[in-house]
Formats: C-alpha cells, structure tokens, sequence
C-alpha cells in the first residue's frame, strides 16, 4: 500500500505506507467507522494513533483504510494489528500495525481508482 508521491509525463512515484510523509484514515475489517489515524515513520510498521479506548481491538486484526481521504477508497487492507498500547489513564489507544505488503520487494504496483 502507498499514495502517489509525484506524477510524471509516463509514470509516477509511489510513496509508500511506512514512510513518514503518509497520514490517511483507518479502520478494522468489517466496520464503517474512522478508527484512528495511520502514520508511516516508525520503521517497518506503521502506527495508529486516537484509537477511542474502548474499541474492541485484538492483535492480528485487519486494519484498513476507512474512506474518510477523498483520494483513499474504503477497505484496502494495510496490514495487521502486533502491538497495542494501553494507558488507562490515556483518552486513546495506540497500536502498531504490520503490513500484509512486502514492501522492500515491491518493484510493480496496480493503482486504485475512485468510482466515476
């Protein structure tokens, strides 16, 4: 997973999800909601923080993107949950999130369009 860093006369520049300039919206699988905010700049993994305390979240979960970015459709899936953060006295969640993509080995990639 990544976004469109620079377009070019023939091709574009894909930014992908662990790098640091990357913000989009995310989700678990099978609900609706905006869950947090995911961030590439923490190594392999990417974080996801304002996650309300009480979300029902389990290592291994999917997460995915919520549709809230206008460029970034509902439901492409990120990776999965390996470690959460819990701080009780803390109004939100925090947890990593491993990518299902072999990111380092991605030479070809496919472009999702949004619906016309």
């Amino acid at each position: 997973y990544g976004l469109i860093g620079e377009v070019f006369a023939n091709t574009s520049r894909v930014v992908r999800i662990t790098d640091p300039s990357v913000v989009v919206g995310g989700g678990l699988l099978d609900t609706e909601a905006t869950v947090g905010v995911v961030e590439g700049g923490h190594g392999p993994v990417v974080r996801m923080a304002f996650v309300a305390q009480d979300t029902d979240v389990e290592l291994n979960d999917v997460v995915v993107t919520s549709g809230v970015d206008p460029q970034v459709p509902a439901g492409i899936v990120i990776g999965l949950v390996n470690v959460i953060e819990e701080d009780p006295n803390a109004p939100f969640l925090t947890f990593f999130v491993e990518p299902l993509a072999q990111l380092e080995r991605t030479r070809i990639v496919g472009v999702v369009l949004p619906p016309l």
